[in-house]
């Protein structure tokens, strides 16, 4: 891991730490409002969110941006969500109907992640990949928490000759940078939304 990474990333988790319960909550409404405006202006979002049934989304620790009404109006609309579960160095993602019943704690970074026993979803059933990340750019280059967990995902989909999901990045407008470091593993979001 590059220095710049590393200092970035304690950069931008102290200024999370900082978020109260009332920052995240409003957090989590604009990022609903700002997807709605994004769905009626791009067309490439409208056709991955109904051309497979399934959303990838994320239950937000440690200051991460939710995306629970973004679930709730995903499932609302007819779609269908699903959550990652890490396994070892990989990620497969399994469908959450109801998170506060399907989901737990682990010991897999204190993630919440889905139970056991929920179906794993194909990943040629995924049309959008809610990514959450440390830091962004506005072209999509995504600092992560340094797994490469979703950057292994994604790349599987070239591995396999299939096309990858359209990957949304989403944070807050204090993690945008003008630049950030990049690897060659490295896989950029499709597009960002930062509240």
């Amino acid at each position: 891991m590059s220095d710049l990474k590393r200092q970035i990333r304690e950069e931008i988790l102290a200024q999370r730490k900082l978020l109260t319960p009332q920052d995240l909550a409003d957090g989590d409404e604009a990022l609903l409002k700002a997807f709605k405006v994004r769905l009626t202006e791009d067309e490439k979002l409208s056709a991955a969110l109904s051309g497979k049934p399934f959303t990838a989304v994320y239950e937000a620790v440690r200051g991460e941006l939710p995306c629970d009404m973004l679930s709730d109006f995903i499932k609302a609309s007819g779609g269908r969500t699903c959550y990652p579960v890490v396994n070892g160095r990989e990620m497969v993602f399994r469908e959450v109907k109801n998170p506060k019943e399907d989901l737990i704690k682990t010991e897999n970074f204190g993630l919440f992640e889905p139970r056991e026993g929920l179906p794993e979803v194909s990943p040629s059933d995924i049309g959008i990949v809610v990514m959450p990340g440390v830091s962004f750019t506005k072209e999509g280059i995504r600092l992560g928490y340094g797994g490469g967990y979703y950057d292994r995902w994604l790349s599987g989909f070239s591995e396999r000759g299939q096309e990858r999901p359209l990957t949304l990045g989403v944070c807050m407008s204090f993690q945008m940078r003008e630049n950030l470091p990049v690897d060659p593993f490295d896989i950029a979001a499709d597009m960002v939304l930062c509240v």
